[in-house]
């Protein structure tokens, strides 16, 4: 299947249906969950790059077709959770850690502040089920406050946003990915304005 335009809009992972739009109300900031349906396990040893750079914005709302000359370019911050291995009664652990739960063979993703020695498939209110495949991109709340366009009260702003994923050196070829890429649209918030 051909690649779809970048400011197509719909949901591609991989197989490319069609890119993404993340709508952000300027001055937010968010964190984005994205599996890696192609990754078992996502470890450190891969390499993240998620991206987004100026788009040549109009001022009336329009999606750019290019990118602002010498615009911004942001690096974002890719998390992936911290492995702690098999559950444990008498372990702490915080947001971001993920673990093994031998009573029912799944792994749990810990979003809360979990009970010591209340494990994870009976605290549902701080745990979740968890694919070792997902990361984390974290979209801070200055993006867009430079550009040389600023979002109106119905004119949104847009940035180009990709991520690249590779994988660990491999002696016989070192795979790249791209499955995650479109538009970030800024929109105005009154509360940006506000001294």
């Amino acid at each position: 299947m051909a690649r779809s335009n970048i400011t197509g809009g719909s949901q591609d992972i991989v197989q490319d249906d069609g890119a993404v739009l993340i709508s952000i109300v300027q001055g937010e900031q968010i964190e984005w969950q994205i599996d890696l349906n192609f990754i078992e396990i996502v470890t450190p040893s891969y390499i993240f790059e998620a991206v987004i750079i100026e788009g040549a914005n109009d001022g009336a709302g329009s999606e750019p077709i290019g990118a602002e000359p010498a615009g911004i370019e942001d690096t974002l911050v890719t998390r992936i959770p911290t492995d702690n291995g098999s559950w444990g009664a008498g372990n702490t652990y915080a947001y971001g850690d993920y673990v093994f739960n031998v009573t029912d063979s799944l792994y749990y993703y810990c979003f809360g502040n979990p009970t010591i020695g209340l494990s994870p498939e009976l605290d549902l209110s701080n745990w979740e089920v968890f694919e070792r495949n997902r990361v984390f991109i974290q979209f801070g709340a200055t993006l867009s406050t430079g550009y040389a366009v600023q979002p109106g009260v119905n004119n949104p702003v847009y940035g180009f946003f990709e991520l690249r994923v590779t994988e660990p050196a491999n002696p016989i070829y070192t795979r790249t990915w791209k499955p995650t890429r479109g538009l970030v649209e800024f929109r105005y918030s009154p509360t940006e304005l506000v001294v």
